[in-house]
């Protein structure tokens, strides 16, 4: 039987799939209209049309900063309903393995149709006092969100609501919240970032702070359950997501000609063979070492505690050190992409995780030392990409579909789940060694696409 999370993983990929469809067989048709007319996309030479757009929103201070909070919020609220809604379900109210695999799957329904919600976002600025604005109004709809969904944590305590129509669309508001968040946050700055800051931004900063947020999330609702119980802990889920509103300070470019969500946009984006290659190298991120090494997976667990033989208690502090080496590989890596080129520090990336990847199929009993040394080694690298991967999305997402396009890029990390989960199940009963090796080597495949990625006509970066 299928997980719910599969099968809403599987309507994604269909409904992603079928909107790809359609907007490449109506670009084809329009660009070839405006091509018989000498239409181009861009007037002006790249570069110099680039700074343009950028000229007067771009506030590297101001945008970092406020980035840094956005992903702060999604890794502290992501972490706390992962693991600590997980545990309230099962520890406290005692539900069964099967309803509490189906009530987390349904929490996370909206971010597995992010693309969706990013199209509206793109086609439709809400105008307010003579301009237009595309992200401001999601800003604002994810704090009201989060304020609202911690209101019946402060009226009733969690262990009284009815699990369906209480606890659940209270949870629910709260991950919704945090994913709208999310969209904004990643469209504004691919909106407003100059190419060559890229992988530091998007890369950099945003996991860095998720990484951070995600330790907090380990650190704090234990002190929080001393005191208040899960009632504490899911309210500051809720406020936390409140701390939003500072992001209503970023100031929003025009939306002239390449910012506009338009037929032209279509024609010169769908149209390339950007789009589908970098959709396989979306795949190859989670069928990569993440499936076992990362911190909040299964595998990570099972191995720690199967394998090597660590303690509950054990287990819970590599697992943040797993998250926290993930700060300075985030940082290091979005560095190091913009230095070197996203493109090409993204390949290195895939071959040092890969040979980190296959060294875990060394593993044994009581090898704690080893363990936290290709636990740490291997969480570094996984953001270490993140950077260079980031940078790629945003180099190849057109400033008037930045939410349509990016979002695709992320829906297709969810679709490549379901292969990994496959994948994982069906070898992990052979041999986890083996399962592990073949799970690093798949993510080689990824080399091959890359080859043929190009800065298309629609894109911001000239180079990447």
């Amino acid at each position: 039987m299928l997980k719910i999370s599969h099968l809403l993983c599987i309507s994604v990929f269909i409904c992603t799939i079928v909107a790809y469809l359609i907007f490449f067989t109506l670009g084809r048709r329009w660009r070839r209209k405006f091509e018989a007319e000498g239409v181009g996309y861009w007037k002006a030479p790249k570069e110099e049309r680039v700074k343009e757009l950028m000229e007067g929103v771009w506030q590297p201070r101001l945008i970092s900063g406020l980035y840094f909070l956005a992903y702060f919020i999604e890794g502290y609220v992501r972490t706390v309903i992962m693991v600590w809604a997980s545990l309230f379900l099962l520890q406290v109210l005692e539900v069964n393995t099967l309803d509490v695999a189906l009530f987390m799957g349904l929490i996370y329904v909206a971010w597995s149709w992010k693309m969706f919600i990013g199209m509206v976002s793109d086609a439709c600025p809400i105008r307010w006092r003579g301009r237009h604005y595309r992200r401001t109004p999601w800003f604002l709809l994810s704090g009201l969100m989060s304020v609202a969904a911690s209101i019946p944590f402060l009226l009733y305590d969690p262990r009284n609501m009815p699990l369906w129509t209480g606890l659940f669309p209270s949870l629910t508001a709260i991950m919704s919240a945090d994913c709208i968040l999310d969209l904004a946050a990643d469209s504004y700055v691919m909106d407003v970032v100059p190419p060559e800051w890229h992988a530091r931004i998007l890369g950099g900063v945003a996991f860095s702070a998720r990484s951070i947020g995600g330790a907090a999330a380990c650190i704090l609702p234990p002190l929080f359950l001393a005191i208040g119980g899960y009632r504490l802990v899911f309210l500051t889920a809720g406020l936390v997501g409140a701390l939003v509103f500072p992001c209503l300070l970023l100031k929003e470019p025009e939306l002239e000609h390449e910012r506009i969500f338009s037929k032209k946009t279509i024609a010169f984006t769908f149209t390339e063979r950007t789009i589908p290659l970098m959709l396989v190298v979306q795949l190859g991120i989670a069928l990569s070492p993440r499936a076992f090494a990362s911190p909040i997976g299964g595998m990570f667990t099972l191995i720690a505690g199967e394998v090597v033989g660590l303690s509950t208690d054990a287990v819970a502090k590599f697992s943040l050190a797993g998250v926290l080496a993930g700060v300075p590989g985030a940082l290091l890596g979005g560095w190091a992409a913009d230095k070197w080129g996203h493109k090409r520090t993204y390949m290195v990336s895939i071959i040092l995780l890969s040979t980190l990847g296959m060294m875990w199929s060394t593993l044994r009993l009581g090898m704690a030392v080893w363990f936290t040394v290709l636990a740490v080694a291997t969480n570094f690298f996984l953001q270490f990409r993140t950077g260079s991967t980031m940078g790629l999305m945003a180099d190849l997402t057109p400033l008037g579909l930045t939410s349509t396009v990016s979002q695709m890029y992320a829906s297709f990390v969810w679709i490549g789940g379901i292969l990994a989960s496959a994948i994982v199940g069906s070898l992990i009963k052979t041999s986890l060694p083996v399962c592990v090796i073949v799970v690093s080597l798949i993510p080689i495949m990824q080399l091959i696409a890359l080859q043929f990625v190009r800065p298309y006509e629609a894109g911001k970066a000239t180079k990447i």
